[in-house]
């Protein structure tokens, strides 16, 4: 019965999920929406978790007594499966929103079809009466967080709201994985009730491992990532009886989980209320952020600090009101500068005044001088006394006043900002303003000479004088005010606009304080709606929100959808090739009509260089060394798989990762015996060349190995790292902990016996100086001249691993590619099939075996085909098809092997079989079927001289000249080739190669970015926005620069291949056109070429984070990012970038390219043309003797006869082979 008014516990879920919904943030809304629901419901759910099959859907069917789910050790979940106690039903909800409700029960066909169909149903819920359940508790089975499909994960996160405590299932093998780890850190840091189950604890063994060190790592593990447990529990649903087993333990930890419900559940919707919260107020806050952002552009200029907008504010209002002032007070302050000079100036001291008396009298006196000549005189005495008051006259007026004006003028326009050069050297420059008239003019009328006049009359000439300066200084201020007042002008200008701007600062910081306020009073409110302290708002009706949750449910009889999505792939055992044990027969049989057919040429004139060949192809065939590089992410069971092999635990097995150097297993030899290894230490600069790979994750750098030592610690300290850089950390550590002890011994090689033998291959502390390891071992393989590399996992940290890996590729005679049996192709194995399958088609033959380990996992032999048939469509879609794949069990196999038993139950034997075919048979059928021509010809040569041998002499010396005729014609057609119409065709092919390279690259473009930037790695609960936006355009850029070194790497491969077709035109084409002339010209053949690939160096290190930031600019926050298209223009801007720098690359690296392989083509050619002349030369030259000296033809004869005889044995030994 529906209630009419919701509980206490759901009114603050409920006016938060309407506030989330008028603030837009409809995904969290639901998810608060269900979190009430669960409440009113008081539902409890237990979620199960985990890396795909790690035995969730087995584990979960034994907790509820019943066989609901489907279980198989591939991925079965792309969806959220509910169970839960009720009236029998099935109800899906579709990724349309609308929800189906079947009553009554399922088949498990039905169920697993609805399960695999991720891309249409979202949930499925399944309610039976029948299930070891309480009522009101839910179970909830989510797809593994690790899969290679993307859409898993995200149906995994999409449900943990519900989740009030979480079992987080791992397999016993795989508790290190990244994707593990990191996800468990991501539920930790959520505050979800974390119980960890470790499952298959009966793949333990005691003697590879002892179980306390195994949970040593395993802690030491979870301390690394920061990682804290309610609770661990190892268990094993296989085999319940097994002594690790903590089923019953976990059960009661269940059932205690359980029995406290009430007091969990509630715990638990707080928490994820808070977390959900949280992560909208995270969200409102970005969005308000964006707002301001909008704000400040909308501003034009940046937006300066609050308190320093207030402080440039007072300064510029007093500025403006100073320039005001100044404007208005110029004149009065210039008038005031210069009144000091010219009031203070003393122009006529008492020796001037006597002048001036002087010459006063000549002008108000009838002066006169003299009665003879008087006039002249008079004249001269009046000049002499003008010159006399004059000249003194004006040096006072220079030095008390025209100095000082002058000066201070000058000073008064540099203060004013207006002074020049030009100006203040004209002002320096002219004349005085006073003349020689002013003398007379300031007389008075009427003036009668006495001493108070003449005081006067100095009094007024002196102001005369000072008005004059003053006027003249005038003059020059007038002059360049207009400057003054524009500059003025300017400058108040410049001050209202800027105050203009900080009122309009100064406004936009009110805004931006009210939208803080809003958004705190918004926090204020719905924090206080949760933890109690404020009054809900929930006003809408009860009764109807309850409906509305049910009435959109669409009822239905049956499945109509789902099942046909389902396909069977064809069996993969089918599809392994089965060979007879008479194949490697063969093989000795028609080596053994070789070795006759070398000794019937023995001494025969005219066979020598055919037999000498014969003899070199077959003893490098008896010789051949074989390498068999191993590949496989780490716990893929490699090292066990050697064991196996070799019928002995040589290499250390632990469920940890123990690669951590390659190691090699060859056969013993003059120097080394059985059970000795030696031990290669990386030198100084290698191991400088690690470390940089991982400080380039942090995005630093280091110059020696002296600062990356010092930085370790640095690093270790950073707290919450990238899941990438978390891997790193145990490598640091080793490094640190272990250089004292290693320093000295880097760069040399040490001889160990096998005891210690494990520990430099294993044992992070010690692996991590070790360059390679190799181990001399007596065992069938290696007497057979197989050398097994066992290398570091796919997933290796070093960047520097995956050339390495490259080179074991190209040069291996066998790849064995490893996966575990339910563990198939995990993330970590993507990147290595990817390149597998860009240069499978390059390989002379196929030479790659793919083996499933651990086939002993399998509970029926239906459930180990599900997973080969998984397995070959795995394949198919990284391009490998018609794969040699075996189900093995190295376990089994290593027992069978040491017990003397053929391995038919581990798998193993089947495997050795067609891998022993291949080495001993496939890869022999090239250079049998060349011996075979040669033995041919070699019979051909012989009838030639048995029909020389009846000839007469004039016939035979005919022959002769014919011969050499022949011989010269073609050594001049071998001479003639010329390989630059080859390298114009290397060219050409390059440039296609290149373009493709490119097309591929961005083709991927849109995956690799979605990939790298997804809504797991950008979360505003996390952290720094900032900080994460930079992780994930490092992974990408990383990402872009892997793939494009592992498609030049391939490339080199296509290149090679092509060069190898084109060889072998060339010298078909060359050996029609000798055969034309001479039917049995020995045209040296094309051996096996080893083309020098080209290292890639790191593409594009000059590209870094920075150039790649105008990119993130269109970053507007998540909401924006993921449900508005955003990740559109960040992606497109940021391939731009990346589009440019690859262009780069791929136009610097085609040069290189064309130079390294042009020039390998002409060593090559002139080698060929040089071997085949030399060859022809030695022919002919028989030839020619035998004609000279004929011999005896019943020898002949009888040697041809012979010859026939082992040809025909060795087309019957070729045609049963192929009959096989």
């Amino acid at each position: 019965m529906l209630g009419t008014k919701p509980e206490t516990a759901v009114l603050p879920l409920l006016s938060v999920r309407e506030a989330m919904m008028r603030a837009g943030d409809n995904e969290r809304a639901h998810r608060i929406g269900d979190l009430a629901l669960k409440s009113h419901r008081k539902q409890f759910t237990l979620a199960l978790c985990g890396h795909f099959s790690a035995g969730k859907s087995t584990m979960l069917n034994t907790l509820v007594g019943k066989e609901l789910l489907p279980t198989s050790p591939i991925p079965t979940s792309a969806n959220i499966v509910k169970i839960r106690h009720g009236e029998s039903q099935v109800r899906l909800t579709l990724s349309s929103g609308a929800v189906h409700s079947y009553p009554g029960t399922y088949t498990e066909a039905d169920l697993k079809a609805l399960c695999k169909n991720g891309d249409e149903v979202v949930t499925v819920e399944v309610v039976r009466p029948d299930l070891s359940l309480s009522p009101g508790v839910q179970w909830l089975d989510t797809p593994g967080i690790d899969s290679t499909d993307d859409t898993h994960r995200a149906a995994t996160e999409s449900a943990l709201h519900l989740a009030d405590a979480i079992l987080y299932v791992m397999d016993y093998n795989h508790v290190q994985s990244e994707h593990n780890l990191q996800f468990l850190r991501d539920l930790s840091q959520r505050g979800k009730r974390l119980t960890l189950i470790i499952n298959q604890v009966d793949k333990h063994r005691e003697e590879e491992l002892p179980f306390y060190q195994y949970q040593q790592r395993v802690e030491e593990t979870f301390h690394q990532w920061g990682l804290q447990m309610d609770s661990i529990f190892y268990t094993s649903l296989r085999y319940p009886d097994h002594p690790l087993n903590e089923w019953q333990q976990l059960q009661m930890a269940i059932q205690q989980l359980i029995t406290q419900r009430d007091t969990f559940g509630k715990e638990s919707v707080q928490r994820e209320g808070a977390y959900l919260l949280q992560e909208h107020l995270t969200q409102m806050e970005r969005e308000r952020q964006e707002k301001v952002e909008a704000w400040i552009q909308d501003l034009g200029t940046p937006l300066p600090k609050e308190e320093e907008v207030q402080r440039e504010e007072q300064q510029l209002q007093e500025q403006h009101h100073s320039l005001l002032r100044e404007q208005q007070s110029i004149r009065t302050r210039f008038h005031n500068g210069l009144e000091p000079s010219i009031k203070n100036a003393h122009l006529t001291p008492y020796p001037l005044r006597e002048a001036a008396r002087n010459y006063l009298e000549t002008q108000l006196t009838p002066f006169r001088v003299g009665i003879l000549f008087s006039r002249s005189k008079t004249e001269r005495e009046k000049e002499r006394r003008f010159q006399a008051f004059w000249q003194p006259f004006q040096e006072t007026v220079r030095t008390q006043l025209d100095v000082h004006v002058r000066k201070q003028v000058i000073h008064f326009l540099k203060d004013e900002g207006v002074y020049s050069d030009t100006i203040g050297t004209r002002i320096q420059t002219e004349n005085m303003p006073i003349t020689p008239e002013l003398l007379y003019t300031t007389i008075k009328e009427g003036a009668r000479l006495s001493g108070d006049y003449v005081l006067k009359y100095c009094d007024d000439l002196a102001q005369a004088v000072k008005r004059t300066y003053q006027q003249w200084a005038e003059s020059w201020w007038n002059e360049v005010h207009d400057n003054w007042s524009t500059t003025h002008k300017q400058q108040t200008t410049e001050i209202e606009n800027r105050l203009q701007a900080l009122k309009q600062a100064t406004k936009l910081w009110e805004q931006i304080r009210a939208s803080e306020k809003e958004a705190s009073a918004y926090r204020t409110q719905l924090q206080g709606w949760l933890d109690g302290t404020r009054e809900c708002e929930w006003q809408a009706e009860w009764d109807e929100w309850l409906n509305r949750q049910h009435h959109d449910i669409i009822t239905t009889d049956s499945f109509d959808f789902g099942a046909s999505n389902v396909t069977q792939a064809a069996s993969a055992e089918e599809t392994v090739a089965t060979t007879s044990e008479s194949d490697n027969n063969e093989t000795d049989i028609i080596l053994s009509h070789i070795r006759t057919a070398e000794t019937v040429m023995d001494r025969l004139p005219g066979l020598e260089t055919v037999r000498k060949e014969l003899i070199v192809k077959r003893q490098r065939l008896e010789q051949r060394r074989f390498t068999v590089a191993l590949f496989g992410a780490f716990s893929a069971g490699k090292s066990s798989f050697v064991n196996a092999l070799i019928g002995d635990a040589a290499l250390p097995v632990s469920p940890n990762p123990t690669t951590a150097a390659i190691n090699r297993i060859t056969a013993p030899n003059d120097g080394h015996q059985h059970g000795d290894a030696l031990i290669k230490y990386k030198s100084e600069a290698t191991l400088l060349t690690d470390l940089r790979s991982i400080y380039a994750l942090f995005q630093q750098q280091v110059e020696s190995i002296e600062e990356a030592l010092a930085g370790i610690d640095r690093l270790l300290a950073i707290r919450s790292p990238h899941p990438r850089q978390q891997t790193c950390f145990p490598f640091l550590q080793a490094v640190r902990n272990g250089w004292e002890t290693f320093r000295q011994r880097l760069g040399t090689t040490e001889k160990v016996k096998r005891d210690t033998f494990a520990q430099y291959v294993a044992q992070e502390d010690t692996a991590c100086f070790v360059e390679w390891a190799e181990l001399y071992h007596d065992n069938p393989l290696t007497r057979a001249g197989i050398t097994l590399v066992d290398t570091p996992g796919a997933d290796s940290i070093h960047a520097r691993h995956t050339e390495v890996a490259f080179r074991y590729i190209k040069d291996a005679d066998a790849i064995l590619f490893i996966t575990y049996y339910n563990h198939a192709f995990s993330q970590a194995d993507r990147q290595f099939l990817l390149q597998l399958g860009r240069v499978k088609d390059s390989f002379a033959m196929d030479k790659m075996f793919f083996v499933m380990n651990a086939a002993d996992l399998a509970s029926s032999p239906k459930e180990r085909q599900e997973v080969m048939s998984y397995l070959q469509e795995q394949l198919i879609t990284f391009g490998i098809r018609d794969p040699r794949l075996f189900a093995v069990s190295s376990l089994d196999a290593l027992t069978e092997k040491q017990a003397g038993i053929r391995g038919e139950n581990s798998g193993l034997a089947a495997f050795e079989q067609a891998f022993t075919q291949f080495l001993q048979q496939d890869l022999a059928q090239v250079t049998l079927y060349s011996m075979k021509q040669e033995v041919e010809r070699a019979h051909r040569i012989l009838l030639r001289q048995v029909e020389a041998a009846h000839q007469g002499s004039q016939t035979r010396e005919a022959q002769q000249l014919a011969l050499q005729s022949e011989k010269e014609s073609i050594l001049r057609l071998v001479e003639a080739v010329d390989g630059r119409i080859d390298e114009l065709a290397l060219q050409q092919e390059l440039e296609e190669l290149f373009y493709y390279i490119r097309q591929r690259l961005f083709l991927r473009y849109p995956d690799l970015f979605s990939e790298c930037f997804n809504p797991g790695a950008l979360r505003e609960d996390k952290g720094s926005i900032k900080e994460q936006l930079q992780a994930c355009t490092l992974e990408l850029t990383d990402f872009i620069r892997h793939e494009l070194a592992q498609e030049l790497r391939a490339t080199g491969l296509r290149l090679e291949n092509w060069l190898n077709r084109r060889f072998d035109t060339r010298h078909d084409a060359l050996s029609t056109q000798l055969a034309a002339i001479h039917a049995e010209v020995p045209l040296a053949d094309r051996e096996e070429q080893k083309w020098e690939t080209p290292t890639i160096d790191r593409p594009f290190p000059e590209l870094q984070l920075k150039d790649l930031k105008p990119a993130l600019t269109a970053f507007k926050g998540t909401k924006d990012f993921f449900a508005k298209n955003g990740r559109i223009h960040v992606r497109d801007q940021m391939q731009t970038i990346l589009e440019e720098a690859v262009t780069a690359t791929l136009k610097k690296e085609h040069t290189r390219f064309f130079d390294i392989y042009s020039q390998q083509w002409r060593q090559a050619l002139v080698q060929w043309k040089y071997q085949s002349a030399a060859d022809i030369r030695d022919h002919f030259t028989q030839l020619i003797a035998l004609l000279d000296k004929p011999a005896d033809p019943a020898s002949l004869e009888e040697a041809a006869t012979a010859l026939q005889q082992e040809i025909e044995g060795i087309r019957k030994a070729f045609e049963e082979s192929e009959n096989i």
